[in-house]
């Protein structure tokens, strides 16, 4: 090699080892610096170079705390003006909030919209939709949702007519364990069909009316020998025309079941469902409800006194919860007997093991309730006695939407400072 060549090949590799020197070491950058031009302007690159990076830094940190609010949003819309009179009465219960799934769940609503099914079962407290309506109402409001969900077939309600060709099982008729369901009765084919198997004999039908709002879903628990394409026949009632449903746009079976959903055509009215009536044709539950938001169902159960779980089958109802995606149940009964101690315990038992995930809130007003409630692992509200039920419709909502901002501040600021513990 040339000696012009050999000095340019060494001046390049000098440069490159002292750049990579001062770049992989950039604390010996600021030392040269001090000692070529004095400690001034040594402390004057270090504050630039810190300063860049402290800035990147907190742009970084600003953006995902951002994230973490923007994530545990609190809807403003959860008060309103004829809210802020009401008296809250606050939710009870162990340390470990029973809520705490259905609140996070809730969070993501507006990110991944789904149907959360609240079951209200009570007594002659929440009849013909007392209290239940209100609250429906309200969380609809804030979390979306339409429809009034389960609709009464067993409450001899203005809206729905049945056929008299339909016999109803109940448990209260009963009084055995059965595959009752989440409403604890169902229509079934009157008893002398239950030899025939080869012929039919007639049509059991259902009328539903009053149906209001647009972007609605027909949802149905039906015993799995229905043969959905053949026996059953569903028309909607628009004005003065009838249109029929057609094929569900879901069907899914499970033990014993088959859940079907029909899309009900916008400005519906009404809808008349004809069953050929088999063995087996049993109708276990109808739903007027949105694809997503929240429903609440008005379970009323008269003469039950609250034990509405126990006889029910274990797996038929685990079964009838995941179909609906069913995400709370409040229960709301007044003490009737002098057992009521030990039902109440049995029954909140029997859901802790059937549908441990599924948390349950007791309305009532007295000791026993709130000690068997919490207990269980329940959540516990006290309703006191002849509280008007539009009054406590409010109320509780109003415990509700408090526990519920309560949770998601604290997590939020868990969230917080856990990042800028980490970072």
């Amino acid at each position: 090699m040339k000696p012009y060549k050999s000095f340019i090949f060494l001046v390049s590799v000098l440069l490159f080892v002292v750049g990579a020197y001062f770049f992989f070491m950039p604390e010996r950058v600021f030392d040269f610096i001090s000692r070529k031009y004095g400690d001034k302007y040594s402390n004057e690159a270090k504050t630039t170079v810190d300063s860049k990076s402290f800035l990147a830094e907190l742009k970084k940190k600003e953006s995902a705390i951002a994230e973490i609010n923007a994530q545990y949003r609190i809807p403003p819309e959860t008060f309103t003006d004829d809210l802020r009179n009401v008296p809250l009465e606050p939710f009870i219960y162990d340390t470990n909030n029973p809520l705490k799934q259905l609140y996070t769940d809730l969070l993501q609503q507006h990110r991944s919209p789904q149907l959360l099914r609240f079951l209200h079962y009570g007594d002659e407290q929440i009849e013909n939709d007392k209290i239940t309506g209100t609250f429906r109402k309200l969380l609809q409001n804030v979390f979306g949702g339409n429809g009034n969900g389960i609709v009464p077939l067993f409450q001899n309600a203005p809206s729905v007519k049945i056929s008299n060709n339909w016999s109803v099982m109940s448990m209260q008729k009963n009084q055995r364990r059965g595959n009752y369901g989440l409403c604890n009765a169902y229509l079934y084919p009157p008893a002398i069909n239950a030899l025939i198997t080869s012929r039919n004999i007639g049509k059991g039908t259902v009328e539903i009316r009053g149906i209001a709002g647009n972007g609605l879903f027909l949802e149905a628990l039906l015993h799995e020998d229905v043969w959905v394409e053949r026996d059953l026949h569903a028309t909607v009632l628009k004005g003065s025309t009838r249109d029929t449903l057609g094929i569900p746009v879901k069907q899914e079976n499970s033990f014993g079941l088959q859940h079907c959903v029909w899309k009900l055509p916008d400005n519906a009215t009404g809808i008349n469902i004809s069953l050929t009536l088999f063995k087996n044709r049993n109708i276990y539950a109808l739903s007027i409800n949105s694809k997503a938001g929240i429903i609440v169902d008005n379970l009323f159960q008269r003469g039950s006194e609250g034990n509405i779980f126990l006889k029910n089958n274990r797996r038929f109802l685990i079964d009838n919860h995941a179909l609906m995606n069913v995400r709370l149940i409040v229960y709301q009964f007044k003490p009737a007997s002098d057992f009521y101690e030990t039902m109440l315990q049995q029954e909140l038992g029997y859901l802790r093991i059937t549908v441990p995930d599924v948390p349950v809130i007791v309305v009532g007003n007295s000791e026993i309730q709130r000690e068997i409630a919490v207990k269980n692992n329940c959540v516990y509200w006290n309703l006191h006695e002849n509280t008007a039920s539009e009054l406590a419709g409010k109320m509780l909502y109003k415990a509700f939407i408090t526990d519920y901002k309560n949770f998601v501040i604290k997590e939020r600021e868990r969230k917080i400072n856990e990042y800028v513990f980490i970072h």
